[in-house]
């Protein structure tokens, strides 16, 4: 198995991934129970040996894990890809493309659900099925874990968004802000420390350890004004406070196995969070990543290359390595 190495890592993806991807691509729309139109790429491996359906993070979109779907395709694996509602081409509650807007994660929960009953399992009976999730994408998993059980034979869960962080503001001030905005109307409007997309580069490579990783990706959102997305709403956060307090009382009923990558320099979810989930449950394996930010699949060569060995194998003892 290749994995890119960083100083070549854009040519590999231009003349070895994506070409890969493109022949394996289709995509098309699943309209959620309330009439919201998902976007989803389907990769299809034609000797699969399971099904691998990502759930990504905030502000985040199916073009993000161009590298990790190619990964996985080369491993034998078919891959399923939506687009949460407010997030790429799927449809917004909202008119500004930089606003990640949603009033309660349960949309998040049935729009993905809808998607694998309907379109994943209905072309894929009798399959194996994974599931691969990152940050806010990791909160919506474990969600979906918990009450539909057995959904998935098995489950990655990256840098899952857990337990919250809040872009520096103390847990007690968050809930206060809470109270306001029930008080008032303003779950349209951006919380204190979030704005709009604003085109500048980090260069401390954003959640990224990898400056190649990040630039790819950076690329893409400049060129497709649907990949602004930055910044939460209070609609959004006080959405996702819920939904973590939820999905920590009903840890207990996750049923498959789950293997929890943890990045140990984690600025944006509360690594707690993680470490609680994994006490309640005997079926979560808890690996902490030293030296790696919150998109741990942007890190450096050899970051990746055992970030991905050790997924293959968690694979391999569930799936029975076939």
């Amino acid at each position: 198995m290749e994995y890119f190495k960083d100083n070549d890592f854009f040519e590999k993806m231009e003349k070895v991934a994506v070409p890969k991807l493109d022949a394996a691509r289709t995509s098309g729309y699943y309209t959620a129970y309330d009439g919201i139109k998902i976007y989803y790429d389907k990769f299809k491996n034609k000797n699969e040996k399971a099904i691998i359906v990502i759930s990504h993070g905030f502000c985040e979109f199916a073009e993000k894990f161009e590298e990790v779907i190619y990964y996985f395709l080369c491993k034998g694996y078919s891959v399923y890809i939506p687009e949460h509602r407010g997030h790429g081409n799927s449809d917004r509650e909202t008119d500004d493309l930089s606003k990640v807007y949603v009033d309660g994660f349960d949309k998040y929960v049935n729009d993905f659900y809808g998607f694998v009953r309907d379109i994943v399992r209905n072309e894929n009976l009798g399959k194996k099925m994974v599931l691969y999730a990152h940050s806010m994408g990791g909160a919506i998993g474990a969600l979906v874990l918990e009450q539909y059980p057995e959904l998935f034979d098995c489950a990655v869960l990256t840098s899952p968004m857990l337990k919250m962080k809040f872009n520096g503001i103390p847990e007690f001030v968050a809930n206060l802000l809470r109270i306001y905005a029930a008080i008032f109307p303003v779950k349209l409007k951006y919380v204190p420390g979030q704005s709009a997309f604003d085109g500048v580069r980090d260069e401390k490579f954003g959640c990224c350890t990898s400056g190649e990783r990040y630039e790819y990706i950076f690329r893409k959102r400049e060129k497709n004004d649907r990949y602004h997305m930055n910044g939460a709403t209070y609609g959004w956060s006080i959405s996702a406070m819920k939904a973590t307090k939820k999905l920590q009382r009903e840890a207990e009923k996750v049923k498959i196995p789950v293997l929890l990558f943890q990045a140990s320099d984690d600025d944006l979810v509360d690594n707690r969070g993680q470490n609680r989930f994994a006490e309640k449950n005997k079926n979560v394996i808890l690996i902490q990543i030293p030296n790696s930010k919150h998109e741990i699949y942007g890190s450096t060569y050899n970051t990746i290359k055992w970030y991905y060995e050790v997924i293959w194998k968690f694979l391999d003892k569930h799936l029975g390595g076939k």
